[in-house]
């Protein structure tokens, strides 16, 4: 009885850990394609931006989801609500 209940304990935690890992992906990922399209940074920046998060995302997972939350709360956040 205690070894079902491990493995549905077990089964649920990866299925939750999986539902974050790819809302964190999904994240990573667009803040990569923003950087590539924010027309409020020059072009050297956003190429910055985006290698800066692929680099350390390659490397560091963690590193490229500091970066990505970094370029969110720093320049994200300035890029107009709506293109005209």
């Amino acid at each position: 009885m205690m070894d079902l209940f491990l493995g549905e304990f077990f089964m649920f935690s990866f299925l939750i850990l999986g539902i974050i890992g790819l809302a964190l992906l999904v994240f990573w990922i667009w803040m990569m394609i923003s950087a590539i399209g924010n027309d409020n940074i020059t072009g050297k920046e956003r190429w910055f931006w985006f290698f800066l998060m692929l680099g350390l995302g390659f490397f560091t997972v963690v590193g490229g989801l500091l970066v990505a939350l970094v370029y969110y709360f720093t320049e994200r956040r300035k890029m107009k609500k709506f293109k005209h």
